[in-house]
């Protein structure tokens, strides 16, 4: 279940347009965050695409546990059906 201020921060944020979405986290989140954020949606989507877990990490300059945990949250976690729909639309919208 999401907490009550999660859950109005969605609704709010489900009808910003991506500038407005851009402007959101260049607010409320440090560059650490911001750049911790994009290296897992990285992760999540060489890990979806069937990339082995040290390429990635190569790649990426993170290390294997970062991987891991993505991995874990794909195959065990709330994102283990969510993550797979949400970049599948992503993937197919960039085509």
């Amino acid at each position: 279940m999401i907490e009550p201020a999660l859950k109005e921060l969605c609704q709010r944020l489900s009808g910003a347009d991506e500038t407005q979405l851009a402007q959101f986290f260049l607010a409320f989140l440090t560059p650490d965050e911001r750049q911790t954020l994009g290296t897992r949606g990285q992760v999540v989507q060489a890990l979806l695409s069937g990339k082995p877990q040290r390429q990635i990490a190569q790649e990426l300059g993170i290390s294997i546990s970062q991987i891991s945990r993505g991995s874990a949250e794909l195959k065990y976690g709330t994102g283990k059906e969510f993550f797979h729909t949400f970049f599948r639309d992503i993937n197919n919208a960039a085509v």
